[in-house]
């Protein structure tokens, strides 16, 4: 079985996410619940992965960059400037979910 992790670290959590500061691999689930709070975020993401793959699946989407995921023979270029535009597209999509916010205010 192969395993494949980022040695002491974790996955960002929305929060993170929101402060601008986080990057996310290319391979990535996005849920329906997500897509519907951002009717671009589909769009935007199928733009940035059009040279790796994206699946729809009952509950969202599944997008991957890595040629062993996406079936194609290459990788998506750039895939650390692709990690950082994922997380900025899902920072523009979850600060518009007012739950993440104690005080209950959107970001800006």
């Amino acid at each position: 079985m192969l395993v494949l992790t980022r040695e002491n670290q974790s996955l960002p959590t929305p929060q993170q996410l929101i402060k601008g500061n986080s990057r996310l691999s290319t391979e990535l689930f996005v849920s329906n619940r997500l897509l519907a709070i951002d009717p671009g975020l589909k769009r935007d993401l199928g733009t940035l992965f059009a040279a790796g793959s994206s699946k729809k699946w009952a509950t969202g989407i599944f997008f991957s960059g890595w040629a062993v995921f996406s079936g194609r023979v290459h990788c998506i270029n750039s895939p650390l400037g692709v990690g950082e535009q994922v997380a900025r597209y899902l920072d523009r999509t979850l600060s518009r979910y007012p739950e993440l916010y104690r005080d209950g205010k959107t970001k800006g």
